[in-house]
């Protein structure tokens, strides 16, 4: 790898045949993915940093199931990781930040001792 931000693509298919083999991840495999979760969570919006974190793995964790559908005669595999990635940011980002539908309303229930009881959403 040329430099922090840069996956080269040769190397990266290199290294999904390599891991492929092997069924297993390598860990050069694994640095590079960590390094396309990290660039590509720069990306999105967070309240928490700890989100970020979330995000990130939740995309090593689909980079690691899935590195194993790459097929050289079908595509780029920088492309292909790229979009797993990228998928898995954004899903554990949409289960953290869940879209709010227009017009909902809120309602909390708190009991005699303070506790809250239940939420309802209408």
């Amino acid at each position: 790898m040329a430099n922090k931000n840069y996956i080269n693509n040769d190397e990266l298919t290199e290294e999904l045949i390599k891991s492929k083999q092997l069924g297993k991840v390598t860990d050069k495999l694994a640095k590079m993915f960590m390094d396309l979760a990290n660039h590509q969570a720069d990306a999105l919006h967070y309240e928490n940093p700890d989100d970020k974190k979330d995000c990130i793995a939740n995309a090593l964790f689909d980079l690691c199931n899935n590195y194993w559908k790459y097929d050289p005669k079908k595509g780029n595999a920088f492309s292909l990781m790229s979009n797993i990635c990228y998928f898995g940011l954004c899903g554990a980002w949409r289960a953290l930040y869940p879209k709010k539908t227009k017009g909902t309303i809120r309602l909390s229930f708190i009991d005699d001792n303070g506790n809250r009881e239940k939420t309802f959403e209408y």
